[in-house]
């Protein structure tokens, strides 16, 4: 089954990101946000997140800006030693997951 990328990550937000960080979509629609900005468009996690960081920053983000904060979130989890396996006693698996 392929798996479906994330319309904003694979489409919006394209010049901004590698291939490496373009998102799939759950293929239970239900496990994915609905889109701030369009409530009728499934997101990924990251891309949710962005418009909710860009939403909270109150204009001082784009949701570009923010998308891009957040996955250099994660890439820095992802370094961190105990990811995914938690040696430090923190699960970042549960903290941020993908």
């Amino acid at each position: 089954m392929s798996r479906t990328p994330c319309p904003y990550c694979s489409g919006k937000f394209r010049g901004s990101l590698t291939e490496e960080a373009v998102q799939h979509l759950d293929p239970n629609l239900a496990m994915n946000p609905l889109s701030r900005r369009d409530d009728k468009i499934y997101i990924c996690r990251l891309c949710g997140a962005a418009e909710g960081l860009a939403d909270r920053m109150d204009g001082l983000l784009t949701d570009e800006m923010a998308r891009i904060a957040v996955q250099n979130e994660m890439e820095e989890c992802r370094r961190l030693p105990g990811y995914p396996a938690p040696l430090t006693g923190i699960d970042w698996a549960k903290l941020y997951p993908i």
